[in-house]
């Protein structure tokens, strides 16, 4: 997971293990569309500390139901995971402490779903919204109002075959710089698995590991 600092007088904390808005359903699919809540002008306590889980489910039902009914969500904000499990009706579980955000094109993508977001059901839904990000099912992203500027979160899941996600994220952010950096205050993080390394991440020692025969 990579991202930029926080703003001053904002603390975020994130851990790595390894929408919000009015529920409808589609009909004949059982399955819930979400409409994305614009952040209101009549806005709660200002966001001082948010903390963020990333994990990777690896499309495991145990794993993915021992983390949704763990006390998690005393501790964290944002749950910010790829891979998840999904069930026969096409959905993720989840508790009444979450809500569940999927990719825009959930309803629309042939793609299995890669990445969703689970926000704590106390956060402030006038303090967030999900960013539209259509014709995938591997990149999304929430916007915090964080008083003093606006934080944006991004999950992704970047499929070791091709960078086709990464693409998209930087065509996205070129596009809307405004969006999403319009400000000297506005920071962003991006939270996923890149099934990718870099030389730079590793230490000097471990240059080996980097060479044709291994890699």
């Amino acid at each position: 997971m990579t991202g930029y600092c926080p703003p001053r007088g904002w603390h975020c904390t994130c851990s790595k293990n390894t929408g919000g808005g009015s529920r409808t359903e589609k009909a004949g699919t059982g399955r819930p569309t979400y409409g994305t809540p614009p952040m209101s002008s009549t806005l709660g306590p200002t966001l001082k500390r948010i903390q963020i889980w990333q994990q990777n489910l690896n499309k495991s039902r145990v794993a993915q139901k021992d983390l949704i009914n763990s006390d998690v969500y005393k501790n964290f904000d944002l749950l910010v995971l790829q891979e998840l499990f999904i069930d026969s009706y096409g959905n993720m579980n989840a508790t009444r402490d979450w809500r569940v955000v999927y990719p825009m094109s959930f309803l629309t993508c042939d793609h299995p779903i890669m990445s969703v977001m689970l926000v704590r059901e106390s956060l402030d839904t006038n303090r967030w919204a999900q960013l539209s990000i259509p014709g995938t099912s591997d990149l999304m992203a929430i916007q915090l109002n964080a008083g003093q500027g606006r934080v944006t979160v991004f999950g992704l899941y970047v499929d070791c075959h091709h960078s086709t996600t990464l693409n998209m994220l930087d065509n996205y952010l070129n596009t809307h710089r405004s969006v999403v950096l319009a400000g000297a205050a506005d920071h962003i993080f991006w939270c996923g698995d890149f099934n990718q390394h870099h030389p730079l991440w590793d230490e000097d020692r471990n240059k080996h590991l980097f060479t044709v025969g291994v890699l």
